[in-house]
């Protein structure tokens, strides 16, 4: 089963100086049961990390449409974490990256900055505009 951890930070959060910070964790398994005892199991995971993920504030999920993970068994949760133990740089640090991106053509391929990994999580600065 391939499984994929990713983090998406609010970029208008990282642009301001907020101490704190809205985080959308997804965590995907491909082409595993989609039962609550699977389910369970993906979000102690998920408690891994993010141990101040409660039942009623993760969302399950299949995905039906997608390039890259139509079939895979997501689990979501948002909430808020400290910009300092998420490791994300300060406004002044994302306006510098956000100069780089778009400065070079390598860079500006990518769709989203990407940030530095958050304890095996892809960190990437990107707005999910929905609550699970």
């Amino acid at each position: 089963m391939s499984k994929h951890f990713y983090l998406y930070v609010d970029p208008e959060e990282l642009a301001g100086d907020h101490a704190e910070i809205t985080v959308s964790a997804h965590y995907m398994i491909g082409y595993c049961p989609q039962t609550i005892a699977q389910y369970a199991v993906m979000a102690a995971t998920l408690r891994e990390t993010f141990p101040q993920a409660k039942d009623d504030d993760i969302g399950c999920h299949h995905i039906t449409k997608s390039d890259r993970h139509k079939g895979f068994t997501l689990i979501a949760w948002q909430g808020k974490m400290s910009r300092k133990k998420l490791g994300v740089p300060d406004a002044k640090g994302y306006a510098a990256l956000i100069k780089k991106m778009e400065a070079s053509p390598i860079e500006q391929s990518r769709s989203h900055p990407a940030l530095p990994e958050y304890k095996g999580w892809s960190v990437t600065a990107y707005r999910i505009a929905y609550n699970y």
